[in-house]
C-alpha cells in the first residue's frame, strides 16, 4: 500500500489562539467524516499557538513559517491518502477542507502522470 502525505498551513481566520483551536476542532470534525467514508487514509490537525508546539507536535517549523513568516497562531493539517485507491486532485482536496484557506506546503511522494 502506497501512501501520500499532503501538508497544509494557514493563519487565515485564527488571529488569536482560541479561534485557531476552534478552527482546528471544526476541521477535525469535517475530516473525521471523510476518514470514516474512506476518502482519507489518515489526517492530523493542529493549532500551533506557541513555539513549543513545533517540538511537542513534531511539526517542521520551516514548512509552517514558509506561509506564516513566523507569526502565530497557525493551523497545520496533514492529510494522508492511500494511493492504491485514492489519487486526489486539487478540487477533491478543496472539497475536504471547505472554507479553510490552506496553503499546500509539502507533498510526498509527488506523483507524475
Amino acid at each position: 500500500m502506497g501512501l501520500q502525505s499532503r501538508i497544509f498551513v494557514t493563519r487565515e481566520g485564527c488571529d488569536v489562539p482560541e479561534t485557531a483551536i476552534d478552527l482546528v476542532r471544526r476541521l477535525g470534525r469535517q475530516l473525521a467524516v471523510h476518514y470514516k467514508s474512506g476518502q482519507l487514509a489518515g489526517y492530523e490537525t493542529v493549532a500551533i499557538t506557541e513555539l513549543g508546539d513545533f517540538e511537542n507536535e513534531e511539526i517542521d517549523r520551516e514548512l509552517v513559517e514558509s506561509v506564516t513568516c513566523g507569526q502565530l497562531p497557525a493551523i497545520y493539517v496533514n492529510l494522508t491518502f492511500e494511493l492504491d485507491s485514492q489519487r486526489p486532485d486539487d478540487v477533491e482536496i478543496g472539497s475536504l477542507l471547505p472554507g479553510a484557506e490552506l496553503v499546500e506546503v509539502f507533498t510526498e511522494p509527488k506523483l507524475t502522470d
